[in-house]
């Protein structure tokens, strides 16, 4: 039988040296963002007596509100670009109840209103619109 051959050892005076690795190569980091609604910038306030609308608002008193006589006045601050969309509405004052305040919110949401002017031009601005949520007595 023939035994197998010994495997060279490495001879102890040759030092084995590993080629050096080059450092990693930066890596560029792609990161997508979703959009974001730009805030409206801090322009003026108009009084609630100087917007005038095109479509007024019309909230829906749900039914459920209705049955448990939930009632009460919201005040929406909205901002009305230079056409006369609402492009922000915040809730500024709450009636108490969230399904009243969700109403109102959709409510301003869905208007539209007269472009406001200055001097002769239309100029987007905030204003605080009143919703009043009554039941009927």
């Amino acid at each position: 039988m023939i035994a197998p051959e010994p495997s060279p050892s490495p001879s102890p005076l040759v030092a084995q040296v590993a080629a050096p690795t080059p450092p990693p190569a930066p890596v560029a980091q792609v990161v997508e963002m979703a959009p974001v609604q730009a805030p409206a910038p801090a322009s003026k306030t108009i009084p609630a007596s100087a917007v005038q609308y095109l479509v007024p608002p019309a909230p829906v008193y749900s039914r459920i509100s209705a049955r448990m006589k939930e009632s009460g006045k919201a005040l929406i601050r909205v901002y009305i670009d230079e056409t006369g969309m609402p492009r922000n509405a915040q809730l500024a004052t709450s009636t108490g109840f969230t399904r009243l305040d969700d109403a109102a919110l959709a409510a301003v949401r869905n208007c539209r209103f007269k472009p406001y002017l200055e001097n002769g031009v239309a100029v987007a601005a905030w204003a605080v619109i009143p919703i009043e949520f009554e039941l009927p007595k």
